[in-house]
């Protein structure tokens, strides 16, 4: 179930544990229908390691895969929060919320 293996890449962002992270979003990226998950958790895991850029496209193939996906407009929104855009973060904590 890739929503367990989202939670254990999770787990492992927040313990800082990068090489944990990838383990498990490498285990998600085989399971069938998982792309918006571990899409969201390389996002997370890479803006944890400051790399906003480089999660930016991430976080958008997850919402073009699921756009009603709460989960990846929260990610967004702290996306834009930590790039400075606060109009945009706000916008897409909204989405989350819809």
């Amino acid at each position: 179930d890739p929503r367990l293996h989202l939670l254990l890449a999770e787990a492992r962002i927040q313990a800082e544990d990068d090489k944990g992270a990838q383990e498990w979003i490498d285990k998600m990226k085989r399971l069938p229908g998982a792309g918006p998950y571990w899409r969201v958790a390389e996002a997370e895991r890479l803006i944890a390691k400051g790399k906003l850029t480089e999660a930016r496209p991430r976080i958008d193939e997850a919402l073009m895969e699921a756009p009603n996906w709460p989960r990846a407009w929260l990610v967004l929104g702290r996306l834009e929060d930590q790039s400075g855009k606060g109009k945009e973060a706000i916008a897409a904590y909204r989405k989350a919320l819809e």
